[in-house]
């Protein structure tokens, strides 16, 4: 399913970055993540895919054909939990990619 949603925000845009040895998240320009839903996420706008990690499970899932002025708005959101909920569930196709630490 596509989810068209209109998001006016002033962001720069730029590369994610991939996982580098020997940072954190934070020194890597990944977003910090207050919430108490949702563990860690990341953007792929080559395929437009937006994986999401869940707590406390771990959990990976995938969300297909996500629109990168989603994810902007997503990124920016002060409840990352709340969007998700509004914004991302049942709003787009996803698979359960990997199993978190506690199964």
């Amino acid at each position: 399913m596509l989810c068209s949603h209109s998001f006016t925000l002033g962001l720069r845009r730029r590369a994610e970055p991939r996982g580098t040895p020997g940072i954190t998240a934070q020194q890597a320009g990944m977003p910090r993540m207050p919430s108490t839903a949702i563990r860690k996420f990341h953007y792929d706008a080559p395929t437009r895919t937006l994986s999401v990690w869940f707590v406390p499970s771990g959990d990976r899932y995938d969300y297909q054909d996500v629109e990168p002025e989603t994810y902007a708005a997503f990124r920016a959101s002060s409840s990352k939990g709340r969007f998700f909920n509004e914004f991302v569930r049942d709003r787009y196709r996803y698979h359960l990619m990997e199993h978190g630490r506690r199964h």
